[in-house]
């Protein structure tokens, strides 16, 4: 049964099989993850525990500040232009000089606003982020959507080559400028977040510059439509945009929660081990892509129910693989990736595995509600998640340490993709009757 849902689903695929091209997206999660492994591995191993947790923490702050200049506008350019008809029509092209500007806007928004916290940042605040580094971070954060945002216009333009550069050129840059600051300034914390900051923003810049320019220009000769274009951006980035600024925060709040009740040492050892669940995040990307597009059309054709059925067997399967595999593996995967200063971070990766299992089933399947054009229901979701992250974490950190830490972000995890997986399937299904219905009635 799982050989004839596969190659049901390949029959569905010719593209990728016939055309060289999608061989560059499928390859550019891979070698994404290359080097942010190795990006990870030598500042663990240079700066050790303690000073890898400092790193961690600002490194989500930057992060996180790139999530917030970037303000949702790579994912919601490429889910208007996939829903608005053809790529180079005036209203896409308008709407893409506005996202531009948008990120432009929010670059100086969000940048000031962080200078000004960081200038009268708490004693605690400058024991995780070093003096004088608040630029960097910024710099990092702006060179990080600057990077998103052009990976965004390759793949409008369906360049899966272009695409690959601008994510792998992005992930090169910040592992050659984590190297070149600690080679430069020395082995601190400080020396690699210059090197990383600075670097990510060479990137994004060299990267972004071409169709940031074309779509400034855009934007000046088109001055009077902007209103509309705003008004239309709005509406339909909002889900979009809270579910991006969800998602970031999600990925970032466990370190930053967990830093003012922990020493350094132990939140190195705790982000260490969740850094290294950038290999199921890798696999889970690939799924992902191959799910949007049979998802979108399994809506249209009203045939939701088996495309759910292919996805309980199909990730189910590899879920489960992945995971008994990288259970088994963890304490060698530590060992190799951070060095023997890391072993215990393997149970906590191991942790963190477990409570990926269902993703592998929930992501597929929440394309089915993008689908059908109820991105709230994701939204919901993650706030929710997110919530529940913020308020918990603190305490669980105080009574139960890091696995307990890992534990309770795993059993969140799990709950609510159990609920994505719920939700989906009666989206998917009350979709399919309406299909049916409509089909009957012709």
């Amino acid at each position: 049964m799982t050989s004839s849902f596969l190659e049901s689903w390949l029959e569905q695929l010719p593209s990728f099989r016939s055309t060289r091209r999608y061989s560059w997206a499928l390859l550019t999660p891979a070698v994404a993850l290359l080097l942010s492994v190795l990006t990870n591995s030598v500042a663990s191993r240079v700066l050790g525990p303690p000073g890898f947790g400092a790193f961690a923490v600002a490194a989500n702050v930057l992060i996180l500040l790139g999530v917030a200049i970037g303000f949702g506008m790579p994912v919601s350019l490429v889910r208007f232009s996939s829903m608005s008809g053809a790529e180079g029509s005036d209203g896409i092209l308008r709407y893409r000089a506005v996202a531009w500007g948008v990120v432009l806007l929010s670059a100086v928004v969000f940048g000031g606003i962080f200078g000004a916290v960081a200038a009268g940042a708490s004693d605690w605040l400058r024991s995780w982020i070093p003096v004088h580094t608040g630029f960097a971070i910024v710099a990092g954060g702006l060179g990080t959507a600057l990077t998103e945002m052009a990976g965004a216009e390759a793949q409008l333009s369906l360049d899966f080559r272009r695409y690959f550069q601008a994510v792998g050129v992005g992930a090169l840059m910040r592992l050659l400028g984590v190297v070149g600051g600690v080679v430069v300034a020395g082995p601190t914390v400080s020396a690699a977040l210059w090197g990383y900051g600075l670097s990510s923003l060479v990137g994004g810049v060299l990267l972004a510059r071409q169709p940031l320019l074309q779509n400034l220009a855009i934007l000046s000769r088109n001055r009077r439509d902007i209103k509309p274009i705003l008004v239309e951006v709005a509406r339909f980035t909002l889900p979009v945009v809270g579910s991006t600024f969800a998602v970031g925060a999600i990925g970032s709040i466990d370190t930053l929660a967990i830093a003012p009740v922990l020493s350094s040492a132990d939140v190195g050892v705790y982000a260490a081990g969740v850094r290294l669940t950038a290999l199921q995040s890798t696999m889970l990307a690939g799924v992902t892509v191959l799910a949007l597009p049979l998802a979108t059309r399994a809506t249209r054709e009203g045939a939701q129910d088996r495309f759910a059925k292919r996805v309980f067997v199909l990730g189910g399967s590899l879920g489960l693989a992945v995971t008994l595999c990288l259970v088994l593996l963890s304490s060698v995967l530590v060992r190799a990736v951070y060095g023997s200063h890391f072993l215990s971070s393997a149970p906590i990766f191991a942790v963190l595995s477990v409570g990926l299992l269902l993703n592998f089933v929930g992501n597929p399947l929440s394309q089915l509600i993008y689908a059908a054009s109820a991105p709230r229901i994701l939204l919901v979701a993650h706030l929710c998640q997110l919530t529940a992250l913020a308020v918990g974490l603190p305490a669980v950190a105080s009574h139960w340490h890091v696995i307990g830490v890992a534990t309770y972000r795993a059993a969140v995890n799990a709950i609510v993709v159990a609920g994505v997986i719920i939700a989906a399937v009666k989206v998917g299904h009350l979709r399919h009757l309406v299909v049916g219905r409509g089909n009957d009635d012709s």
